[in-house]
């Protein structure tokens, strides 16, 4: 599509009061998605990272064949860095897991963080 089409297209369509419903409705649910973020509970930490627990919630979803819709998550955790400024997004969300598997998950990553930890310090301690 040119530019001058798109333009034409835009001025033909911008009084149409059913189209200006549709942006205002639109600019709405954009601001809701933008919006919305699952309540987080620190549960325990690692040498390397803080780990909270997400709680379920319902987002929203585009997709260019069924329009929007609402999508229910359940428990999902991540770690945030305690030495770097890093994230872990564990995305378990849609794989619908009880609070105490999430907990399990965690707990787990927290065995591995500590082990790899000592590691580190063991091989600068051998280095010096």
């Amino acid at each position: 599509m040119e530019i001058r089409e798109a333009i034409r297209i835009y001025n033909s369509l911008f009084n149409n009061k059913k189209i200006r419903r549709f942006e205002e409705a639109r600019s709405l649910i954009l601001e809701k998605v933008s919006n919305r973020k699952p309540k987080e509970v620190y549960y325990k930490s690692s040498n390397l990272y803080d780990y909270y627990i997400l709680f379920p919630y319902k987002s929203l979803e585009f997709s260019s064949d069924k329009g929007i819709e609402e999508v229910e998550h359940k428990f999902d955790c991540i770690g945030k860095g305690r030495i770097y400024n890093s994230e872990l997004h564990f995305c378990l969300s849609l794989c619908k897991m009880n609070e105490d598997e999430i907990m399990k998950v965690i707990d787990n990553h927290i065995k591995e963080d500590n082990d790899k930890y000592l590691k580190e310090l063991m091989s600068k301690e051998k280095s010096k």
